[in-house]
C-alpha cells in the first residue's frame, strides 16, 4: 500500500522507496544530519531538552501495584539490542516513562496529605542514566507521562470515590476517581485539591533530579494526565461505551462539571517551572444529561491548549496519540481539523512545540491487508515533519511479529523499523526534518 503525503513524492508501504532517499540522503549530506545530535540538549540554553525527532514510546506503566514502571533498557544485549539501534544509528534521543502516580506520591486518605515517596522517580530513571554514562555522546532525555484513573494513588479513590470506566476496543477498565466531586460545604473541588498537591510534590522531585551533576537535565517534560481512566488522554472518556456512560451518569457526572475541569486542567501546568509541559489532544468527547454523546463545544480542546499556553508559554506541548494514515489525509475530519489547528499554533506568538505519537502498527495504515501495510510509521512521521511538527513517538504496541494478528499485544516498533536495509538512514533523514523545524527557542 502506498499513501500520499500532503506534498512531495509518495512513499513505499514497507519502508521507504530507493528513489525518495536520494534526495534525503543529499539534505543530510549537506550538514542536516548534526541536526539530530543536538536533540539531547536546546542548543544555546541550560534548560531540559524538548522532546526532537524519534521519540520511543516506553514501557507500558505497570498495571500491578508494587511492580515498578521503568524507562526501557537500551544496554541489555549490547549489539543485540532490539531497540539501541534507534540510538546509536536512528538519532533517537529521548525515551517516555510511563508510570503510574500512585507509584511516585503517597496520599494520606484520611486527610489528602501528599508525599513524594523518596527515590521513586530517580530509580524509574536508572536505564536512561546507565545510557547516558554508556555514551555520553548520545544522551536521553526522559519525557515522564504519568497515568492516573486506574494507577492513580488509592489515596485520591478512598476521597473522592471511584467510576467504572471500560473501553471495550482494547479490553481495558479502570476504577478512576471521581473527578468532579466536590466537599461536602460544596465549597472546593476535592479531586482538582489532591492532583495540585501531587503536582507539586512531582515538581519539586524533577527540579532536585535535574539539579545533580549525575542527572543534569535528563527530564525534559511532563504531561497534563488530567483525569484519563486508562491512556493518559484527558479527553477520552469512552462515550461509545454504554457502560461506562450509565456508570458516570449514576456517579454524579454532568457535562458542564466535565467542560470546567478539562479547561481547568491546563492551567495546572504553571507548577511546573523548568521543564516543558504536554497536554495530549483529542476532539471532544462529552455527555448530556441523557447519556448521550454531545459536542456543542467542539473546539474544546482549542481552549484547553490555549489554556496551557497561557500557563506556561513557549516551553507548552501540544500533542496527539492517535496519528495515522486515515486521520492525517482527511483534513475535513475532526482529527484533520485539530492537526491543521496544532500546525498553526506551532508557528505561532509564542510558538510551541508540538508532535504526535504513531498509532500502533495494526492500526497506523488505512487499508490491513498485509504485513507490509501495517509499517506505515515513516508515512506518518514524514508528514508530521512537512506539518512543523518537532517530534513523532514510536508506534508502540502492535500485532504479531508480522503485525497481522489482533489483538495488539506486543511491541514490534524495532523491527518494524529496522527490518529494511534503508529503514535507518530514512529515520535519520526524517529526524533531520524535524531539526530543522522552527522551535520555540527561536521564536
Amino acid at each position: 500500500m502506498k499513501v500520499r503525503l500532503p506534498s512531495g513524492p509518495r512513499l513505499a508501504s514497507r519502508g521507504f522507496s530507493h528513489h525518495l532517499l536520494l534526495p534525503l540522503i543529499a539534505i543530510i549530506a549537506v550538514g542536516s544530519i548534526g541536526a539530530y545530535l543536538t536533540f539531547s540538549s536546546d542548543a544555546g540554553t541550560t534548560a531540559p531538552a524538548a522532546k526532537r525527532g524519534f521519540v520511543d514510546d516506553g514501557e507500558y506503566a505497570s498495571r500491578v501495584e508494587g511492580v515498578p514502571s521503568v524507562v526501557r533498557d537500551y544496554l541489555t544485549g549490547g549489539s543485540s539490542n532490539a531497540y539501541s539501534f534507534a540510538i546509536l544509528e536512528g538519532g533517537m534521543r529521548h525515551t517516555v516513562l510511563n508510570v503510574g502516580l500512585r507509584e511516585l506520591v503517597l496520599v494520606d486518605p484520611s486527610t489528602g496529605d501528599t508525599k513524594y515517596i523518596p527515590g521513586s522517580l530517580e530509580s524509574r530513571i536508572d536505564n536512561a542514566v546507565k545510557w547516558n554514562n554508556a555514551y555520553p555522546e548520545k544522551r536521553l532525555t526522559v519525557h515522564v507521562r504519568l497515568h492516573v484513573g486506574e494507577r492513580a494513588p488509592d489515596g485520591w479513590k478512598a476521597i473522592c470515590g471511584t467510576v467504572s470506566m471500560a473501553d471495550p476496543n482494547f479490553g481495558v477498565a479502570a476504577q478512576a476517581p471521581r473527578w468532579w466531586v466536590k466537599s461536602e460545604d460544596g465549597s472546593r473541588y476535592l479531586y482538582r485539591d489532591l492532583y495540585t498537591s501531587s503536582m507539586k510534590e512531582v515538581s519539586l522531585a524533577i527540579n532536585a533530579i535535574n539539579a545533580k551533576a549525575q542527572t543534569r537535565s535528563i527530564i525534559g517534560s511532563i504531561n497534563v494526565p488530567g483525569a484519563a481512566p486508562n491512556y493518559p488522554e484527558p479527553a477520552i472518556i469512552y462515550t461509545a461505551s454504554e457502560g461506562t456512560k450509565a456508570s458516570l451518569l449514576a456517579g454524579g457526572f454532568t457535562p458542564e462539571e466535565h467542560r470546567a475541569f478539562m479547561l481547568w486542567l491546563p492551567r495546572t501546568a504553571a507548577v511546573f517551572t523548568k521543564i516543558k509541559v504536554e497536554l495530549a489532544l483529542n476532539p471532544v468527547q462529552n455527555l448530556g444529561t441523557d447519556g448521550k454523546p454531545i459536542s456543542t463545544d467542539a473546539n474544546l480542546y482549542q481552549k484547553m491548549g490555549n489554556n496551557l499556553i497561557s500557563a506556561v508559554g513557549s516551553r507548552s506541548v501540544l500533542a496527539n496519540y492517535s496519528a495515522r494514515s486515515e486521520y492525517v489525509n482527511d483534513t475535513k475530519s475532526e482529527y484533520g481539523k485539530m492537526y491543521a489547528w496544532m500546525a498553526a499554533k506551532a508557528k505561532g506568538k509564542p510558538r510551541v512545540w508540538t508532535g504526535v505519537q504513531m498509532a500502533r502498527p495494526s492500526r497506523v495504515a488505512e487499508v490491513r491487508k498485509t504485513a507490509s501495510d501495517y509499517e506505515q510509521w515513516g508515512n506518518v512521521a514524514k508528514w508530521a515533519a512537512t506539518k512543523g511538527f518537532h517530534f513523532a513517538e514510536t508506534t508502540g504496541m502492535g500485532g504479531s511479529a508480522d503485525g497481522t494478528k489482533q489483538p495488539a499485544m506486543s511491541n514490534i516498533w524495532p523491527k518494524s523499523y529496522n527490518d529494511d536495509a534503508d529503514d535507518t538512514k530514512v529515520m535519520r533523514a526524517i529526524t533531520a526534518d524535524f531539526a530543522d523545524n522552527l522551535s520555540p527557542l527561536r521564536s
